[in-house]
C-alpha cells in the first residue's frame, strides 16, 4: 500500500485496534517522500460506502 502512494500524499488513517498504529509506523519507517499524516481514527466494521462518507465528510471539513 505505502509503495503505490503518491510521493507527496496526505494521508487520513482510520481503521480497527493497532492496525492503523501499526500502518503509521510502517509509513513513517518507509520514509515515504514527504507524506505527511493528517488524522488517525478508529473505526469499525464498515462497508465500503460507509468508508468512503468518512473520508469525504473529513477532507470537505480538513478543506475549511
Amino acid at each position: 500500500i505505502i509503495a503505490s502512494l503518491p510521493y507527496d500524499s496526505q494521508c487520513y488513517i482510520l481503521g480497527p485496534g493497532q492496525t492503523k498504529e501499526e500502518f503509521r509506523a510502517e509509513l513513517i519507517q518507509s520514509n515515504h517522500g514527504s507524506t505527511s499524516i493528517l488524522a488517525i481514527e478508529p473505526a469499525d466494521k464498515m462497508t465500503d460506502n460507509q468508508v468512503k462518507a468518512q473520508v469525504r465528510e473529513f477532507f470537505e471539513s480538513y478543506q475549511d
